[in-house]
């Protein structure tokens, strides 16, 4: 199975509480030869969110960092704060060379088009290699048809300008899970086989893909890390409240999200802690879950999003 898990996380407070929570991992004493690395990929709008990766930087072995551009394609206040920045520092490669001595190791996503264009990937290689001694790209694969021929030759040649430091994402956009689509992954596992690999997000329970199959799929392609967003949406600021509450709650060691519904929050809390499974002793959020008899949008998301990153870390995928 693999050994990394990297989770793709907005710098906003209720992540910052979160990953604070694995800070030095002390509470993972005794259990430690079975726990994951944590590499969280942190997107990012702005400066500002350079100024404020501590709380990452204490709690993963690594922070990947991502200016994501595709966010930028959509209407909101995160997408627009991203475009914001490119048109401040004139593109996407002088924002990473610019903020050279703040980044780690930056990320370079691609765009989300239906026939996706993966040359701007070596573009930005050739550009950032000289500041960076490792660059992660983020490629983005669609379940609209397989790799066209075109698609291939780019992602051949983008391999073979990678560097054995460099490490390649493969992020799944759409929901849902094909024979086709590991096909395309099989395909992309072997032209980069000399670089560090992970696959990320077969996995959105907020579209009915309950089923957590990044780490399986991962391993059946031999491949160590793989990564997501936590149990939260991939584009921020969409939808809002329905007329029943739902919390949303990782079963661990079966890859599964379970869903307990309510006209209230104390409803669904009440459907999940008196599910026939449910272990109050699992992990410190399964206690808060168990002692809160209300809470708000933002306790529950911090409540799901570190029983499912205890879980994971702790290998019960």
């Amino acid at each position: 199975m693999p050994d990394t898990y990297i989770p793709v996380l907005r710098n906003k407070q209720n992540e910052r509480d979160v990953i604070q929570y694995f800070g030095g991992f002390s509470h993972f004493e005794g259990s430690n030869k079975n726990r994951l690395s944590l590499h969280p990929l942190v997107e990012i709008t702005d400066d500002d969110d350079l100024d404020n990766l501590k709380p990452f930087q204490d709690a993963g072995e690594l922070v990947l960092v991502d200016l994501p551009v595709y966010q930028a394609e959509r209407s909101s206040d995160f997408g627009d704060a991203i475009e914001s920045t490119i048109e401040e520092y004139g593109s996407r490669r002088a924002f990473y060379l610019e903020n050279a001595d703040r980044i780690d190791l930056p990320v370079v996503s691609g765009y989300i088009d239906e026939t996706v264009d993966y040359g701007v990937h070596g573009l930005l290689q050739g550009a950032l290699s000289d500041t960076y001694p490792a660059i992660t790209h983020r490629l983005m694969v669609r379940m609209t048809g397989s790799l066209s021929e075109e698609q291939r030759e780019s992602l051949r040649k983008l391999a073979d300008s990678l560097r054995p430091s460099d490490r390649v994402l493969f992020d799944v956009v759409d929901v849902g899970y094909t024979e086709e689509l590991l096909a395309d992954l099989r395909f992309l596992s072997e032209v980069f086989t000399g670089n560090e690999r992970a696959v990320l997000s077969i996995f959105d329970p907020f579209n009915d893909e309950r089923e957590n199959r990044s780490p399986h799929v991962a391993d059946e392609l031999g491949i160590r890390g793989f990564g997501d967003f936590a149990i939260n949406v991939r584009y921020p600021g969409g939808g809002g409240r329905g007329e029943t509450v739902t919390i949303r709650h990782y079963h661990p060691n079966h890859s599964f999200v379970e869903e307990f519904e309510g006209n209230t929050y104390e409803e669904a809390s009440n459907e999940l802690t008196g599910w026939d499974l449910w272990r109050t002793t699992h992990c410190d959020y399964c206690r808060d879950a168990k002692r809160l008899s209300k809470g708000d949008p933002s306790t529950w998301k911090r409540i799901r999003m570190g029983h499912y990153m205890t879980s994971v870390l702790r290998n019960e995928i």
